[in-house]
């Protein structure tokens, strides 16, 4: 069963931000959660000119006081009358962005709540420099929510009606559906889980000789149906009506696409790995479909791994 008693969502008063925490907002009201607002000062940061500060200032009192009143003012700015019943509180750091971010997840977060930044040029750059790091090293679920996502308006509470579930059978993966069940028993939505058979790792193992490739196709996509079949709880099934979808191909183009297909308001996945290889690597399926995907995608880790 998820519990979420702690939802930490950053906040540098961009745009994105701004819609990142209409969901963290969203999210500790279900759950009944504490919110924090949390605003890194790089400690690299030029003249801090909006706020009539320079850099050499950032770390005095009133400095630091005055950060945290407008973030509590954007607690309170995009908070409908419901907040009220939930604890909010801000933090302020000084340092490395990511590096704070994640070091706040390590101290009871339950779940972070981050806005992208595009998916181009500089923007790109930005994505890679702060939201990758804190996938690859946050120590609670996170919840990525691209600026363009749809389905938000100004002040319209999000919600997620068709959450896509991308499932390999990794412990991530059924992490993952967990809090996809989760939301969904909240938002009273839909959960679609999706499993990708690798195309390019279809071969026939040694020994499988007296099967056809496309025998053996067929026998690895029923046994990935009935194991998919067996992962809904019996009781999930009396009100998020799950569907099982198979799909071959590249995994993070399939989950995109399925996603398209099912206009999903959510995609949950698992997140294998911190060794140096997996890092290196990360952009593989999931940084991919947190870069191009049109709704908030939901990431999760192991609970070893975190």
């Amino acid at each position: 069963m998820v519990q979420i008693r702690h939802v930490l969502c950053p906040v540098d008063f961009s745009d994105p931000s701004r819609r990142a925490l209409e969901y963290a907002l969203t999210l500790a009201r279900w759950y009944g959660a504490r919110l924090t607002a949390l605003h890194v000062v790089p400690a690299t940061l030029p003249p801090l000119s909006s706020l009539g500060v320079s850099t050499s200032q950032a770390l005095e009192p009133h400095v630091r006081e005055r950060l945290r009143e407008d973030l509590l003012e954007e607690l309170r700015r995009f908070s409908p009358p419901e907040a009220k019943k939930i604890q909010m509180d801000a933090v302020v750091r000084e340092g490395d962005t990511a590096a704070e971010i994640v070091r706040e997840t390590r101290s009871g977060a339950d779940l972070a709540v981050l806005g992208s930044h595009g998916r181009s040029g500089v923007e790109r750059g930005l994505l890679g420099s702060v939201t990758e790091k804190v996938l690859r090293k946050a120590a609670c679920p996170v919840l990525t929510v691209p600026h363009h996502a749809e389905g938000t308006g100004r002040g319209t509470p999000p919600v997620f009606r068709r959450i896509l579930c991308a499932v390999d059978f990794s412990e991530a993966s059924l992490r993952a559906l967990e809090h996809a069940l989760s939301f969904a028993e909240e938002a009273g939505g839909r959960v679609t889980l999706l499993h990708v058979v690798d195309g390019s790792a279809a071969e026939a193992p040694a020994g499988s000789d007296r099967l056809t490739m496309g025998e053996y196709r067929g026998a690895r996509e029923a046994d990935a149906r009935k194991r998919l079949d067996t992962l809904v709880p019996p009781a999930a099934r009396e009100w998020c009506e799950p569907e099982a979808v198979l799909a071959a191909g590249t995994p993070y183009r399939e989950i995109l696409r399925v996603a398209e297909e099912r206009s999903a308001d959510l995609i949950a996945m698992g997140v294998h790995g911190k060794s140096a290889l997996g890092a290196l690597f990360f952009g593989s399926t999931a940084n991919q479909v947190v870069r191009a995907a049109a709704c908030p995608v939901l990431t999760t880790r192991s609970p070893q791994k975190a």
